[in-house]
């Protein structure tokens, strides 16, 4: 598991348990002495927390900092896990094939992307 992945889950967790206590973004950005930006970006995973900054975020939704390592509420509650069966999927997929059919399907799931973020933008 790559520290992305953690910070994602643990950013998931963070956002369950603020919601099961009631909070919004800023009521528990204050409890911890943080923006509602900084606890915003904490939730969707794009801070790499330290320990102590872990340990802070616990006290303010009142649960031990092992509780923020507990994920498996998040796997029935959340996409996490469905999105990384999907990817499980396509990594065996592209497995077994070719360097350059690997690249190829690669390249096609760019321009899906692009297709669907074009056809967002006109509606």
């Amino acid at each position: 598991m790559k520290n992305t992945d953690i910070q994602v889950l643990v950013g998931a967790k963070l956002r369950y348990l603020r919601k099961i206590k009631g909070l919004s973004q800023k009521e528990a950005a204050e409890r911890v002495g943080v923006t509602d930006v900084y606890w915003g970006a904490v939730e969707r995973g794009s801070r790499n927390l330290s320990i102590q900054s872990l340990g802070k975020l616990a006290s303010a939704l009142e649960v031990t900092v092992w509780e923020l390592f507990r994920f498996e509420e998040l796997e029935i509650d959340t996409e996490i896990h469905e999105k990384r069966q999907v990817a499980q999927i396509a990594h065996s997929l592209l497995l077994t094939r070719s360097l350059g059919e690997s690249k190829m399907a690669l390249d096609v799931l760019r321009r899906i992307f692009e297709t669907l973020d074009n056809e967002k933008k006109i509606k």
